[in-house]
C-alpha cells in the first residue's frame, strides 16, 4: 500500500516500510489522474490532455510512463496488481494500492459534528462506536494509525478512514441511495475486504443496536453498495 502526497515532491511512501520513491512529473500527474478516477478506466485522451497538456506526444508516451510508474510501484505490465490495462480503452488503477493523500477531505458537503442531548454523553458513544470498530476490524498494527473522518447525510452520519480512497468512493455511493433513518456507519478496508459497522440510534431507542459485518472488496461498487443497505436495515 502506497501513500500519494500530489504536493510533496512527486512522491510515493510506502505505508509499511516507510520506504519512500520518487515520481516523474509526468508519472506523478498519471497517477494523480488515476486515482482521481479510481473505479473507471481513464482513457489515452483523457490521459494526453491532462498528464501533457497542449503538447502532441504519441500513445508510446503513454506506453512509456505507465511503465517507468508501474516500475516504480513495484508492479508490471505481466502482473498488473496496481495498474490495470483495458485494451483499446485506457487504464485503471486497483483499489487499496495506492492513497491519495489530500490535506481536507474531497467530499464537498461534509458538515461539523452536531450532538444533541448532553455533551459527555455524546463523546461517550462515539468513543465507544470507535472503539469497537477498532477492536473488531482493524488489525492490531494498524490500529494505532486509524483517523476516522465524519460525514453528515441527512439524519445519518459515516465515520470513514481518512485516507481510504475505497471507502471514501463508496461512502459516496450510500448516500446516493435511500437509507434507513439514524443510522452511524463505519467504513474501512484492506486488499481483500470491506468492514462495515452499523449503530442504530433511532431517537427514544431504550439501547443502540449495531451489527458489524465485511464483504469481498472484489464485488461492484453497486452491490457492496446494497449489501451494505440490507444488512443495516
Amino acid at each position: 500500500m502506497w501513500e500519494f502526497r500530489p504536493e510533496i515532491n512527486q512522491q510515493v511512501r510506502h505505508r509499511t516500510t516507510g520506504e519512500i520513491r520518487l515520481l516523474q512529473q509526468s508519472e506523478s500527474r498519471l497517477l494523480r489522474l488515476l486515482l482521481m478516477h479510481p473505479h473507471r478506466a481513464v482513457t489515452k485522451e483523457e490521459i494526453h490532455n491532462f498528464v501533457w497538456p497542449g503538447k502532441v506526444v504519441s500513445d508510446n508516451s503513454i506506453t512509456q510512463t505507465v511503465s517507468s510508474l508501474r516500475t516504480v510501484l513495484g508492479d508490471s505490465g505481466i502482473a498488473q496488481n496496481v495498474i490495470r490495462t483495458v485494451p483499446k480503452v485506457g487504464y485503471f488503477i486497483n483499489p487499496n494500492r495506492v492513497a491519495l493523500i489530500d490535506e481536507a477531505p474531497s467530499v464537498a458537503d461534509s458538515k461539523p459534528m452536531v450532538c444533541r442531548g448532553r455533551v459527555w454523553a455524546c463523546l461517550a458513544l462515539l468513543l465507544v462506536n470507535v472503539l469497537l470498530f477498532g477492536f473488531l476490524f482493524v488489525p492490531q498494527d494498524n490500529a494505532a494509525r486509524l483517523t476516522l473522518s465524519r460525514f453528515v447525510s441527512g439524519n445519518n452520519q459515516f465515520y470513514v478512514e481518512s485516507d481510504d480512497v475505497f471507502s471514501l468512493e463508496l461512502m459516496k455511493k450510500l448516500r446516493e441511495l435511500k437509507q434507513p433513518d439514524y443510522v452511524d456507519f463505519y467504513i474501512t478496508s484492506n486488499q481483500a475486504r470491506v468492514y462495515v459497522s452499523c449503530v442504530d440510534r433511532a431517537p427514544g431507542a431504550e439501547r443502540r443496536n449495531s451489527i458489524n459485518f465485511s464483504i469481498d472488496i472484489e464485488q461492484s461498487l453497486g452491490y457492496i453498495s446494497h449489501e451494505i443497505l440490507q444488512q443495516c436495515q
